[in-house]
């Protein structure tokens, strides 16, 4: 199987039709310029779904975590008591932090409760990829 963007081509040829792209392909084919690609199976497509949902994990985390921060400098809260932000010094502070209407310490918790659920969702999935990578290195050595 080749990558269709892969094949080469010359500039200027726009002219398609599938006689000419036979005769075209067979021609690159026997002077070997085409570019084998692999197609991954089922297991490893699986894995990269696992793969893209910790990175769309990370997404919502960063996205919460930007929302709390726009939050906090909004309402002239900042963090001083150390150089780094959520580590559990800052969530210690983030506990103590008052905010002046009552309306927006709810928003706050909110945010708080759904950055850390965010988190451990993140860590859920890497803990599942850790897993699936022990399990395929295994399989690996077994078929050795």
């Amino acid at each position: 199987m080749v990558a269709p963007s892969k094949i080469p081509r010359k500039a200027g040829d726009r002219v398609k039709t599938d006689r000419r792209d036979a005769v075209k392909l067979a021609s690159l084919y026997r002077s070997g310029e085409l570019t084998p690609v692999w197609v991954p199976g089922e297991e490893q497509e699986a894995m990269r779904d696992l793969s893209r949902a910790r990175e769309e994990m990370k997404r919502v985390e960063l996205g919460i975590k930007q929302r709390l921060g726009a939050l906090l400098l909004r309402n002239g809260k900042r963090y001083t008591a150390g150089k780094r932000k959520w580590t559990q010094r800052f969530y210690r502070w983030l506990a103590e932090v008052k905010m002046e209407q009552p309306v927006q310490q709810i928003v706050l918790e909110e945010y708080v409760d759904a950055v850390k659920q965010a988190e451990e969702r993140v860590r859920g999935l890497e803990e599942e990829l850790r897993e699936v990578r022990v399990e395929i290195e295994r399989l690996g050595k077994a078929q050795e």
